[in-house]
């Protein structure tokens, strides 16, 4: 792949992605290692599964090599679904150049939600590479400004995009969505709350009716999301409950910052200085929650 055919692919992803297929599968090792690095350039929510698929195929063969340089285009692409599947990489394999990479990658992506991961490395004082490590906190501890992917099928994604209905929260707005806000909370008798989240530009919409945060948001990336519950008193609305729970796009704590943002500009009374429930409980560190994603338990 020529210099050439790299700016052929940062212009046009699609296209780039194809060409580094085809490329990975060259018998020469430096075509390999210019695919897996050029995919790494490729900001597009298909580089993923692609830089994923590589990193499986090459740690089957034993590969360390461009098992390691996948994970440092993992780490480039800035996409919030590579965090999960390489903390579990991480845990499966005793490889101190493949976890060193690991750490690398964390430290560039800056995702909040590696904060846990992050101390519990740190705190067993491990030699290797904890310098690393200790960086990688810095730059994602409490990290807000982060964009949450939506972490589950591109066809479910793709339909999402087509939904309406969405509601976004001041007064007038949930006033005129009441009668659909109550079918909702009291349609199965306990507590439901609504779906709510806060894209990129900044406003919150809950669903009503809708009650996937991916159809909520229309298949966007997000800054926030979670469940919501609301009460009213004469014209005016409040928040009476809020977390950050989707088992969509799993955002970190500190996504609150965009809640707050959100409602210091609202008209709907918002009186809390924290969600009122952490998720997952245990944390994103917990391993019954991360066996669930790549290379955990139940996959390979």
């Amino acid at each position: 792949m020529s210099e050439n055919s790299l700016y052929v692919a940062l212009l046009s992803p699609d296209e780039g992605i194809e060409s580094c297929i085809r490329e990975f599968q060259s018998p020469n090792f430096k075509d390999k290692v210019r695919a897996i690095h050029t995919l790494g350039t490729i900001q597009n929510r298909n580089t993923y599964p692609i830089l994923l698929e590589i990193l499986k195929q090459t740690t089957k063969s034993n590969n360390w090599e461009l098992a390691s340089q996948s994970i440092i285009s993992l780490g480039q692409i800035k996409d919030s679904r590579v965090l999960f599947p390489l903390v579990n990489y991480f845990n499966r394999f005793d490889n101190s150049i493949v976890q060193k990479r690991i750490l690398q990658s964390i430290y560039h992506m800056q995702d909040p939600r590696a904060e846990d991961f992050l101390k519990n490395y740190i705190s067993q004082q491990k030699t290797n590479s904890l310098d690393i490590a200790i960086e990688a906190l810095k730059v994602c501890c409490d990290n807000a400004n982060f964009v949450y992917r939506f972490n589950s099928s591109e066809e479910d994604r793709r339909e999402a995009k087509q939904i309406t209905g969405q509601i976004e929260v001041f007064n007038n707005n949930l006033t005129d969505a009441e009668e659909i806000l109550k079918q909702n909370t009291e349609s199965l008798q306990c507590f439901k709350p609504h779906t709510y989240i806060i894209g990129e530009d900044k406003k919150m919409l809950v669903g009503g009716e809708i009650n996937e945060h991916v159809r909520v948001a229309r298949g966007r990336d997000v800054l926030a999301a979670g469940e919501i519950t609301f009460s009213k008193e004469g014209k005016n609305w409040e928040v009476d409950y809020i977390n950050h729970r989707s088992c969509g796009y799993f955002p970190a704590k500190g996504c609150f910052k965009w809640v707050k943002d959100f409602f210091e500009q609202s008209d709907v009374k918002f009186m809390k200085n924290r969600f009122d429930e952490p998720f997952p409980r245990e944390g994103y560190n917990d391993p019954d929650f991360l066996l669930g994603f790549k290379f955990g338990e139940k996959y390979y």
